[in-house]
């Protein structure tokens, strides 16, 4: 979820610590989506700020794409 990495709600320890966490699943071999559980469709534009972040500094790239249909 965005909120994970969100810079306006998390301090930088906390998203250091679920980027550890996301880290180490992608060495394991974990797939990944990006999500949010917003109510409101304006609220998906504070989401992207917090995705690109975390796809970033994860280096997550196609083929780390959870894809259910392949």
């Amino acid at each position: 979820n965005a909120y994970e990495f969100d810079k306006n709600i998390c301090t930088d320890e906390e998203i250091e610590e679920s980027l550890r966490v996301f880290g180490i699943a992608k060495r394991c071999g974990c797939k990944f989506y990006l999500g949010s559980d917003t109510h409101f469709p304006k609220d998906f534009a504070r989401a992207i700020p917090s995705f690109t972040l975390a796809v970033e500094r994860l280096d997550l790239t196609e083929s780390d794409k959870f894809n259910p249909f392949k």
